[in-house]
């Protein structure tokens, strides 16, 4: 039975192992940040699926929402000051440069858009609420009106944290663990150009 037990650990780690490679080469950048972007998608991965496992044992879930609520928290960890905001309740941490995601959700009205990045494994970044939207007359806006859901993007942005953490929309629990989605301010958005092609960026400006 320890026997038994020490294997499948060790296929477990081998597949977290395999897990981040595939990461690092489909969102792959040259700065620190990408191994920010895979860790936080690995993690919250895994803390699903672990949370799915636990069925109706309170102490293991209790455990495994600790440890994520650990992984929001590390999302700004670092001399991050936090930036004014009159429009915003929360504060606003700048702390991702360049992370690269696909498109899964873009909503482009008259006077602003909204649009949700997965950075891997389901987990999302996206500028949920009114107060936060990307305004229409900006580059920004010009480049997000032009994407379409599975569009490979490279960003830059800031995460909304309150009490330190990141935050999310606001849905139950069991949603919250399978679907992660994660409140987040653009600041800039390129769309990835083909090979030779020059990328066409945007700014909130």
């Amino acid at each position: 039975m320890r026997a038994l037990r020490l294997l499948a650990f060790g296929i477990i780690v081998i597949i977290i192992i395999l897990i981040k490679g595939y990461l690092k080469s489909e969102f792959r950048h040259e700065s620190e940040a990408s191994y920010s972007q895979a860790g936080l998608a690995v993690d919250l991965m895994d803390q699903a699926k672990r949370y799915q496992a636990a069925g109706s044992d309170a102490g293991q879930q209790h455990t495994i929402l600790e440890q994520r609520k650990h992984s929001l928290c590390e999302v700004h960890a670092g001399d991050v000051a936090p930036k004014e905001s009159s429009a915003l309740a929360y504060g606003i941490y700048e702390i991702v440069d360049e992370w690269v995601g696909r498109v899964r959700k873009v909503n482009v009205e008259s006077d602003g858009a909204s649009l949700g990045i997965d950075i891997g494994f389901d987990v999302w970044l996206e500028n949920h609420g009114s107060s936060n939207q990307i305004d229409a007359g900006t580059g920004l806006f010009d480049v997000v009106k032009t994407l379409h859901e599975g569009d490979k993007v490279k960003f830059s942005g800031m995460f909304i944290v309150k009490d330190g953490c990141a935050t999310e929309r606001s849905q139950p629990q069991d949603d919250r663990m399978k679907f992660p989605r994660l409140i987040f301010r653009f600041y800039e958005v390129c769309s990835m150009a083909e090979a030779g092609a020059t990328p066409r960026c945007g700014r909130d400006e």
